[in-house]
């Protein structure tokens, strides 16, 4: 996942839960144990996104050394 993809959906994701909070207090339309299981449910995602993102964007030390941020 390029790093604007992996922006987009955090996004994308962002926007969706903003719109079911603000919908959720205006309308009042999910019951309370729902929308602490779909609150529990948007964190987990983050997470693992921050996880992936983390895993597969960090450096190794000979591409760090190649980009002149190390020396051997």
């Amino acid at each position: 996942m390029s790093l604007k993809t992996f922006k987009y959906s955090i996004l994308a994701l962002t926007a969706i839960y903003g719109c079911f909070v603000i919908f959720n207090i205006w309308c009042d339309f999910v019951y309370p144990d729902l929308f602490w299981k779909v609150s529990l449910t948007v964190g987990v995602i983050y997470v693992f996104l921050g996880v992936y993102y983390t895993l597969m964007h960090q450096d190794t030390d000979k591409e760090l050394e190649k980009k002149g941020y190390m020396s051997e």
